[in-house]
């Protein structure tokens, strides 16, 4: 009867470690439209180690470090300073594969975010 309970709850343990994965990590295809309907792709790379979350940003192949990158259940927010006075504000909903958000800044305006992950 013991080992019974415990197969059980061998089995209703592993979705709960398996659902434990950051859901932001890996590679992802983004794109950007602007309020003056100007169209950006991108990609975003969020790697974890240790518990701590890394975030890079490319664009015309360039990599750009993206400031203080988090997980919230499925909400990704990071920073991008564009210059010595602008800091851009990101907010991204995770739903599986799928991305969709926005970003805010002062003179960089806001955009809505989609994207997909690579494979």
């Amino acid at each position: 009867m013991r080992m019974f309970f415990v197969c059980l709850l061998a089995v209703f343990a592993c979705p709960a470690v398996w659902s434990a994965g950051n859901p932001a990590v890996g590679k992802w295809n983004c794109s950007s439209v602007g309020e003056n309907g100007a169209k950006l792709s991108w990609t975003l790379a969020v790697t974890e180690e240790a518990g701590q979350l890394a975030a890079v940003a490319t664009l015309d192949g360039t990599d750009i470090s993206l400031i203080d990158p988090k997980v919230d259940g499925d909400t990704l927010t990071f920073k991008l300073r564009v210059n010595d006075h602008e800091v851009v504000s990101f907010w991204l909903h995770i739903d599986g594969d799928k991305l969709t958000g926005r970003f805010e800044g002062t003179d960089s305006g806001k955009a809505t975010i989609t994207g997909t992950r690579a494979t």
